[in-house]
């Protein structure tokens, strides 16, 4: 209460002082203030007797931030200060119409901060980022931490240590989120933390101006990068609620769910509806922007004309048409052709990429395609509450690896991006022995790790031997995508079902 008091006299001071004008400075700190203040940073969740014990056998919630102190998060702060940062905003500031207003290095800047530091960047007044030491500062340097996913602490940290946090007549779904919490058991909630910043929304993004200026692609898969994530939390626990028990007799160990789970595959089809909404929104976010670039580059494939001219082995990736790169052949490229794809949601789709690959994308058809983004990315959100069943799961495999799915998504041009999306598809829809025999388990294990190999980055013989690295899929051909969809189909398991037929069903609720 005192803190708002003082709050309030401090922004009329400021009218006294300055005038109207400065009203709105003052209201902005203020309500930044309020927002910030919600954090109360790594410290708070870190004790010995809360997350912080270095005793495993109190278990993984007890000394969960001793393993997220491990993980990539913890340093995303920390990496801002390396030369390679600085070099990336040096450059990105040099293109921006008000350079010489923005901070001169990187870790004081919001364009980098937004997505690198706890609590979020765009609740922080610029005039407290440059404080060094500032228990701002300090907060912000243990870089994406608790409260960056599960929501501001200071009005649920006190009450989610008690028992009447678990009782849900008390704190109610609507309480928490009220709170602040941002409920991340459950998988839809969970990737859309990670698609704000590893996708983009409407107060970050990484551009193609961005990129440009040397800052690494984001190429965000959920159901990959869940599971080479440090878990901190139970994975067990998420693997439980996809297991169907009808398959087994008496109790389960650890070992027995984790192999029975299709986790991995709700995971993929969450990532996948998930990662096109966030695009979807974003386009529509950046087609209603005036200042904003028109068309976004980094919504293309980038291999289309990102191509090596000196390599000898010839053309590399061709584009569907001279001067035509394809829109849309990374983030959730694969999201239609999931159970429940009606043909509106499809055509929509179809039609949104056909305005964005027509190239030139005037600023007129912003409008347009900005209408077109918002419907698409609704009919997606309502899509994520219908889990895959395992039937579907194997036709689908099935589905996915048919070089007639390949030729039509690709437009007749397979390209390595497609190409990727479907190995992380198999990978991650290769649910369990349940769909398997142990014989046809290892086949696909080695048939997956083939196509792997295929899609990973590889230096051309040209440059063996000097330091140039490939950073792009300058060996890939259009005859690696056959050799790649060939092993996709020995990995999958027979289908159970015309997939078509099951790809077509009648949804009891929501359609996609």
């Amino acid at each position: 209460m005192n803190q708002k008091i003082s709050q309030i006299g401090l922004a009329l001071a400021v009218v006294i002082l300055v005038g109207f004008d400065g009203l709105a400075l003052a209201q902005e700190r203020v309500v930044s203030a309020e927002r910030t203040n919600r954090y109360l940073g790594v410290p708070s969740c870190s004790a010995v007797a809360c997350h912080g014990s270095d005793v495993a056998a109190d278990g993984i919630i007890a000394h969960s931030f001793r393993i997220w102190n491990n993980d990539p998060h913890a340093g995303a702060f920390r990496v801002l200060y390396g030369d390679r940062s600085q070099k990336i905003w040096t450059n990105y500031r040099a293109t921006l119409p008000d350079a010489e207003l923005q901070p001169k290095y990187a870790y004081e800047s919001r364009a980098c901060i937004v997505c690198h530091a706890d609590p979020p960047g765009t609740s922080i007044p610029k005039s407290q980022l440059a404080v060094t030491g500032s228990d701002l500062q300090t907060r912000m340097s243990y870089g994406v931490g608790c409260e960056s996913c599960h929501g501001p602490a200071r009005d649920w940290i006190s009450a989610h240590a008690t028992s009447a946090w678990q009782n849900p007549s008390i704190w109610t779904a609507d309480r928490k989120e009220a709170a602040g919490f941002q409920n991340t058991e459950d998988l839809v909630t969970r990737a859309r933390m990670c698609a704000s910043c590893h996708v983009g929304d409407d107060s970050r993004e990484v551009n193609h101006d961005l990129i440009a200026a040397g800052h690494p692609r984001l190429f965000f898969e959920l159901a990959s990068y869940h599971e080479r994530y440090p878990a901190h939390w139970d994975r067990s626990k998420d693997q439980r609620k996809y297991v169907d028990r009808s398959e087994f007799e008496g109790s389960l160990s650890r070992g027995d769910i984790a192999r029975a789970s299709t986790l991995k595959a709700e995971l993929w089809r969450i990532g996948q509806l998930v990662s096109a909404e966030s695009t979807a929104r974003l386009t529509a976010h950046r087609a209603g922007n005036p200042d904003a670039p028109w068309p976004e580059f980094s919504e293309y494939n980038c291999y289309s004309c990102h191509q090596d001219l000196l390599n000898p082995e010839g053309s590399l990736l061709k584009p569907g048409s001279t001067g035509q790169p394809q829109w849309g052949t990374w983030s959730g490229v694969l999201a239609t052709e999931l159970p429940l794809a009606s043909d509106e949601t499809i055509a929509l789709r179809s039609e949104l990429a056909d305005k964005m690959s027509s190239f030139v994308v005037r600023r007129g058809t912003g409008a347009e395609v900005g209408r077109l983004a918002d419907e698409y990315a609704t009919m997606l959100e309502t899509a994520a509450s219908q889990p895959l069943a395992k039937a579907e799961i194997a036709a689908l495999m099935d589905h996915l690896s048919q070089d007639e799915t390949l030729n039509r998504l690709a437009s007749g041009d397979p390209n390595w991006e497609l190409t990727a999306q479907l190995y992380l598809a198999a990978a991650a829809l290769r649910t369990g022995p349940t769909l398997y025999t142990p014989e046809q388990w290892i086949a696909s294990r080695d048939s997956l790790r083939s196509a792997r190999s295929i899609l990973a980055f590889r230096t051309p013989s040209i440059y063996l031997g000097s330091r140039r690295q490939a950073t792009s899929p300058v060996s890939f051909r259009p005859r690696d995508a056959e050799i790649v969809l060939e092993n996709l189909r020995s990995a999958a398991p027979a289908p159970l079902g015309d997939p078509e037929v099951i790809r077509r069903r009648s949804p009891p609720g929501p359609t996609l």
